[in-house]
């Protein structure tokens, strides 16, 4: 506990350093404490003597008590100090440690810029329809998803930059999406043509091929099973035998 636990907001059960000055009964300073007796009293359960003692910084009528978390452990803390010098006036005050909703802000500018009353976010600012847009050059508004919820097309991906990645329109994100997953600009799949490749394939192959075997059904005789379109074009072909005792089906390739 010192210096560091001066505050200028008192914090309920939290070290706190109180500055104060102690008088005569004319008004002047009482000057070279004598006798020094500090009492707290925590929420009017009655006085107590404090843990540490009031001490005056040199001579100046002016000092300091220390008290501890436990002293400041209530909503109210009333702090009484007395000195034997002559004449000297009783120090009392009333603290009041702040905790959690006793502070209630209505805040009317964040980092030197004015807040609109509709808008409760910091740089961000409220549209002609009421709501909000997050942006220093441009931002993500919820507006915009309104008339079309779920779709991605509805959502203004204008994010300039964060943390020096630069992000994706919306239709380049639909189009990188596709890509990755085989897709059309429809957002489809379409059939395959060839046998996929082997591992490592798309997602959108691998979906397919398990599609079309399911849909499309083939062929298969003693010797070879076929994979077909929908249309019943064959597309891939695999050997297939059968000694009895194991069936054998061999890898898939182009007929």
């Amino acid at each position: 506990m010192g210096a560091t636990d001066a505050m200028p907001v008192p914090k309920i059960n939290t070290a706190y350093r109180h500055y104060f000055a102690i008088r005569k009964n004319d008004g002047t300073l009482i000057t070279t404490w004598a006798g020094q007796d500090s009492e707290v009293d925590l929420d009017a359960a009655g006085f107590t003597d404090c843990t540490n003692e009031a001490t005056e910084s040199g001579t100046s009528g002016c000092g300091y008590i220390d008290l501890t978390a436990a002293e400041m452990n209530a909503s109210a803390v009333m702090l009484k100090v007395t000195v034997t010098n002559t004449d000297a006036l009783p120090y009392v005050v009333v603290l009041f440690p702040e905790e959690a909703g006793d502070i209630r802000v209505a805040a009317t500018m964040w980092n030197g810029v004015a807040l609109a009353t509709t808008n409760p976010l910091p740089n961000a600012a409220a549209d002609a329809a009421g709501g909000l847009v997050i942006s220093d050059a441009g931002g993500f508004n919820p507006d915009t998803i309104t008339p079309a919820l779920g779709t991605i097309s509805a959502i203004a991906l204008d994010v300039v930059n964060i943390d020096g990645i630069v992000p994706l329109s919306a239709a380049a994100f639909r189009t990188a999406f596709g890509t990755a997953f085989g897709m059309e600009s429809d957002n489809s799949l379409a059939e395959l043509a060839t046998t996929p490749a082997a591992a490592p394939a798309t997602p959108g192959a691998a979906l397919m091929w398990l599609y079309m075997g399911a849909r499309n059904g083939g062929t298969q005789n003693g010797s070879v099973r076929t994979v077909r379109t929908g249309a019943g074009t064959p597309i891939s072909q695999a050997t297939v035998s059968d000694s009895g005792t194991l069936f054998t089906l061999g890898v898939f390739a182009d007929p």
